[in-house]
């Protein structure tokens, strides 16, 4: 069997790290990557690093620690990039929540993010 970190991820998403806050308080992010994931669009609940709950709009299954605050389109970076501005509108989401899990023997884990509707314009 696969481990935990690898299996049933064969979706692509490109994915914006972030990288700080400006003065004014909103996020900036770093260059888009493409990464493996497994992504499902339900809605649900988890916790976010304060402990609050908060809804989220689709769950993306990771092999790497995200920071909440990061961003992430479900699709491949080619497909981002050939669209050039014709993706206004695209779904952008905002990782609101990050969970990591262990497997039984506590060797591997299993890394869920919780993803929210972006509401500003996709990163530049």
């Amino acid at each position: 069997m696969p481990p935990l970190e690898t299996s049933e991820r064969h979706q692509q998403a490109v994915y914006w790290p972030l990288a700080g806050y400006d003065r004014h308080g909103e996020q900036r992010v770093g260059d888009p990557q493409e990464i493996d994931v497994r992504w499902e669009d339900r809605r649900g609940e988890m916790v976010d690093p304060q402990g609050n709950r908060v809804a989220t709009d689709a769950y993306a299954h990771v092999d790497r620690e995200i920071a909440v605050g990061s961003c992430m389109w479900k699709g491949s970076l080619a497909d981002w990039l050939s669209a050039g501005s014709g993706l206004e509108d695209a779904r952008v989401m905002l990782v609101v929540a990050y969970r990591e899990v262990p497997d039984v023997r506590g060797r591997e884990l299993r890394r869920t993010l919780g993803l929210r509707k972006y509401g500003g314009a996709p990163p530049a």
